[in-house]
């Protein structure tokens, strides 16, 4: 599977999920519910998912790179 598609099948999933309705009911009592300090252990994980995915995603793109190969696709 090409990158790309890899990348629109990610966003698609993240859509899906953005809209379901128990993860806007969860976001919405977020800020009720959580207290200072559980936010932000949450947004730090999630800086440093986003950050790690993002290492993850340089790695895989320089090392298809690198191989010279084509997409299969």
């Amino acid at each position: 599977m090409s990158i790309l598609r890899t990348a629109l099948a990610a966003a698609n999933i993240a859509k899906a999920v953005v809209r379901s309705p128990a993860v806007r009911a969860g976001v919405a009592l977020a800020p009720v519910l959580l207290s200072p300090a559980v936010r932000a252990k949450a947004r730090e994980a999630a800086l440093s998912t986003a950050y790690d995915a993002g290492r993850m995603a340089r790695a895989v793109v320089d090392k298809a790179r690198s191989t010279g190969r084509p997409d299969r696709s």
